[in-house]
């Protein structure tokens, strides 16, 4: 029975170590990235467009706004640890409007979408309700031209494999 040296397997242990070692940074968990964008902000209750404006200014993002969108809306603040889309999510909240981003840093709001069906034009579908029986053969039990999935109603002369069409007569005796 042969053996393996010890000294013969060495090289092979330190190649497995230094791919176990290279690879693990791979296997972070993406969890402390995302704790790595959320920060501390301090909204009070009050109009929209100052919430917004305040926040903004914190986050140091850009935020395009219509002032006739958030005109006359109020936001109920907020507190706490906020990544920044997180933020204005909940600054937005009930008001109708949602966050859309331009760019790197850059935002500006939109009337949210209402509802999520969707709507289309009237449509008119046209079918043919052709025979798929076709001529008979002798003793009327089986037809010359049949339904053939996606080839449609064909003579089994015009069909790429072998077929056998029986008549409606045919099937109910």
């Amino acid at each position: 029975m042969s053996s393996v040296s010890p000294h013969r397997l060495r090289p092979l242990l330190h190649f497995s170590l230094l791919l176990t070692l290279n690879s693990s940074p791979l296997f972070i968990s993406t969890s402390w990235a995302d704790t790595a964008n959320r920060r501390a902000y301090e909204v009070p209750a009050g109009t929209l467009s100052a919430a917004l404006t305040r926040f903004a200014g914190q986050a140091g993002v850009n935020l395009s706004v219509d002032p006739a969108l958030v005109n006359g809306r109020n936001s109920a603040g907020l507190s706490g640890d906020f990544a920044v889309e997180e933020g204005f999510t909940r600054l937005l909240q009930g008001t109708g409007l949602q966050l859309v981003s331009v760019g790197d840093q850059a935002y500006t709001l939109i009337p949210a979408v209402q509802s999520t069906s969707l709507q289309l034009a009237p449509t008119s579908i046209v079918g043919d309700v052709g025979s798929t029986d076709g001529q008979e053969y002798a003793g009327g039990q089986v037809a010359r031209k049949g339904s053939q999935g996606m080839l449609g109603s064909r003579d089994f002369m015009e069909t790429p494999f072998s077929m056998t069409t029986y008549t409606q007569e045919a099937v109910k005796n």
